[in-house]
């Protein structure tokens, strides 16, 4: 299924956007799939990374980021170059981090040993700075309380009818049990995966609705919840502390990737 997306896309980085198959670094999924959390009409929403140009280097372009939309099935693909992602890593942003744990994905294999390094240290990535990621997953949590009643085009004929989002009130408790795990030590790949009895918390909150009320109430439980467990994290970890070595790993890897990238192209064309 992802490799469907990614030759849906190749034409418009081509023809929109002047990038040659060759730049694609890899597509990912992103999303309830990596969670166990998937049913049968779930969204397929992928994420894209790209390796710059010569010209864009040399013309100081500025680094692609964008989401296409496909108008088939409404399908996400955030498009963004692999510099920008790398301080996606650097801010701890749960949404990116996680697709070096997906099992849905497409690597150029140019650029494979570059990934499988940031794979094999995935874990140290993912807790190279808790402060950062507890802030992150703080900020996705704030996101989703906000997005609850607001009626988004995707979601404005089931607030229309229900008051809110059961996918935002689910999103926001995915969060919580997420967050709560992260703090306990747990490994991050089984943080994405839950246990099958919140497993079951959260597909009902995904598929069935309840009165309007009842969901503010979760989901301010949720929040307040979330809140409490960063306050006592920021009282044990500093966010100006972080683990030296992946830091020096994202510098290396981003360098390796851009090099490989710029000599292939110049031997292409000479």
């Amino acid at each position: 299924m992802v490799k469907q997306h990614l030759d849906d896309i190749i034409p418009v980085l081509k023809n929109n956007y002047n990038y040659p198959a060759d730049n694609i670094l890899g597509i990912f999924l992103q999303g309830s799939q990596n969670y166990d959390l998937d049913y049968e009409g779930s969204d397929i929403d992928t994420k894209l990374i790209v390796v710059p140009t010569l010209k864009d280097i040399a013309m100081n372009n500025k680094p692609i980021s964008t989401t296409y939309v496909r108008p088939s099935d409404s399908a996400h693909t955030d498009l963004k170059d692999v510099r920008l992602y790398m301080e996606t890593f650097k801010k701890a942003n749960i949404n990116f981090v996680e697709i070096l744990f997906t099992d849905y994905k497409y690597v150029n294999e140019y650029y494979l040993p570059e990934w499988n390094e940031l794979v094999k240290n995935r874990e140290a990535i993912a807790h190279y700075n808790p402060a950062r990621a507890v802030k992150a997953m703080v900020g996705v949590a704030l996101e989703k309380y906000h997005a609850l009643e607001h009626p988004y085009p995707i979601a404005a004929k089931e607030i229309e009818e229900f008051g809110y989002s059961a996918k935002q009130l689910h999103h926001l408790a995915r969060v919580r049990y997420f967050m709560e795990d992260y703090l306990a030590g747990i490994d991050y790949k089984d943080c994405l995966k839950p246990d099958e009895e919140v497993k079951e918390i959260l597909m009902h909150l995904k598929t069935t609705h309840m009165p309007l009320e009842e969901a503010r109430l979760l989901a301010q439980r949720y929040l307040v919840k979330i809140k409490n467990m960063e306050k006592e994290a920021m009282k044990k970890y500093d966010i100006n502390v972080s683990d030296k070595a992946v830091l020096d790993l994202f510098d290396t890897i981003q360098y390796q990737i851009i090099e490989k990238g710029l000599r292939k192209e110049i031997i292409t064309k000479s």
